[in-house]
């Protein structure tokens, strides 16, 4: 099944770390576990707690989002700094 999911993003302003990415599902009844994968290691073992992820700053960043089925999806979400 297809994770249905959008992006709320905050651009963070130049040379700032303020930047924000918030997901939304549009299926409440599951759980989901997002990983942020080219930052850090250990983060890319460690869910994001909850849906947002702040103190951002512009560049890319890819995360694999895990539903409770097992499904999954790769993003690459895009801060561009305003």
């Amino acid at each position: 099944a297809e994770i249905n999911v959008e992006t709320k993003l905050s651009q963070p302003s130049t040379g700032k770390t303020n930047g924000k990415i918030e997901f939304i599902f549009r299926e409440k009844s599951q759980t989901y576990k997002i990983y942020l994968i080219n930052k850090d290691p250990k983060d890319a073992k460690n869910p994001m707690k909850g849906l947002e992820i702040r103190d951002l700053k512009a560049g890319f960043y890819d995360f694999v989002i895990v539903d409770d089925r097992g499904c999954t999806k790769q993003l690459t979400v895009t801060l561009k700094g305003i």
